[in-house]
């Protein structure tokens, strides 16, 4: 599933938690929020889960002890509430919009500026000013130095191996043998 795929079925996820909480059902609530979790943990998705978390950070507690989730959750949950962070000497709330969140995602995963754009829905123009935002906000100078001050500040998990590479699409060889 490609970024922006797996971080709306996360949204929508997110959403189905929070309509069987309203309902009452905690028990099909949690459910949801595993699946929510399971799947935004590889893409290092936070977002919707900070767009929603007064809602929840009942149903997150728990979560934050299991061995499969755990790690993941506690970023979420610093991420979302920055108070608590910030007396535990962790990094502080995200500084970023949800638009800027999600572009800084998207270059996480090595998106070109065209590539973001059309996965925003917004043209390039935007995406550059997007990324001067992130990058004055976060008080960098480039790209990976987003990327990496998103992973240190809590925004973004942070990427081991080639696993930044996932989803992507090698680059094409312009003939046998070179690189483009």
């Amino acid at each position: 599933m490609s970024a922006p795929a797996t971080h709306h079925r996360v949204e929508i996820l997110v959403l189905e938690v929070l309509l069987r909480q309203a309902e009452g059902n905690k028990e099909q609530a949690m459910e949801k929020l595993v699946e929510a979790v399971a799947l935004a943990q590889p893409a290092g998705c936070v977002q919707p889960f900070i767009r929603f978390a007064d809602a929840l950070t009942e149903l997150l507690v728990p979560l934050k002890e299991t061995a499969s989730h755990g790690d993941f959750v506690r970023q979420i949950m610093v991420s979302c509430h920055p108070a608590d962070s910030a007396r535990a000497g962790q990094p502080p709330k995200n500084p970023l919009t949800y638009r800027e969140q999600e572009a800084l995602e998207l270059l996480a995963q090595r998106y070109h500026n065209d590539e973001i754009a059309r996965t925003l829905g917004v043209s390039v123009e935007t995406v550059k000013t997007h990324l001067s935002t992130i990058y004055k906000k976060l008080k960098v100078h480039s790209r990976r130095e987003a990327v990496s001050a998103g992973e240190a500040l809590g925004l973004l998990v942070p990427q081991t191996g080639l696993s930044h590479l996932r989803g992507r699409r090698p680059a094409k060889c312009t003939a046998e043998g070179e690189s483009p």
